[in-house]
């Protein structure tokens, strides 16, 4: 909804983007983005998505039409989650594996229209440790860097903000041996344009 409410020029592309909903959402906004890295350079800070949900009835004359019904808006924008351990029906035991990961920033944000981001993987290895998304990892010689996508798309893996590796596909690899803070864009054609699929969490080298 904000950013339906922030691209509505007048009321006949209002009525279009109620129809087209897809039209209107192309990713965070550059500026979350930027402000997000420069707060990455002094300390961890994680990153949550999700549907600003306003589900509500308009009407212009004769049309009307439910804008952004909950069903929609619940498959769009989520928060995913690594947790040690599947769920285990203890309400108490699951509640502290999903504060932690949330804590700890072990997850991702996708847009999830343009496909499912089941099964996206961002990982790093030095030696012989690794770590994931939310989770920091010391050089040890080099640094292997990977990303591995569900589905094709365009991969950028960025250090302190700048673009260090980018490719198009499923996967994204890099050996290196820089410390700095890691985090990983995805976009997707969806809708007649390239959308913002998948933001990862990051892997803090040091």
């Amino acid at each position: 909804m904000s950013e339906y409410k922030a691209v509505m020029k007048n009321k006949l592309h209002a009525v279009l983007c109620a129809y087209f909903p897809a039209w209107t959402v192309s990713g965070p906004y550059p500026e979350t983005l930027r402000k997000w890295d420069e707060l990455l350079r002094t300390r961890p800070v994680a990153a949550l998505g999700g549907s600003d949900a306003h589900s509500r009835t308009y009407r212009l004359g004769p049309i009307e039409r439910v804008v952004h019904p909950y069903a929609y808006l619940y498959r769009s924008v989520n928060t995913h989650l690594l947790t040690e351990e599947p769920p285990s029906g203890d309400v108490a035991r699951d509640k502290a594996a999903i504060y932690g990961a949330l804590r700890a920033g072990r997850g991702l944000v996708g847009y999830e229209q343009p496909g499912s981001i089941a099964g996206f993987c961002f990982w790093a290895r030095s030696g012989e440790a690794e770590a994931t998304m939310g989770e920091s990892l010391a050089v040890h010689g080099s640094l292997e860097l990977h990303v591995s996508c569900p589905r094709p798309a365009r991969v950028r893996l960025l250090r302190d903000g700048q673009v260090v590796a980018q490719a198009r596909g499923e996967r994204l690899d890099l050996v290196t041996h820089q410390a700095g803070v890691y985090r990983v864009e995805v976009t997707r054609r969806y809708a007649g344009r390239w959308r913002g699929w998948i933001f990862s969490n990051p892997i803090y080298v040091t």
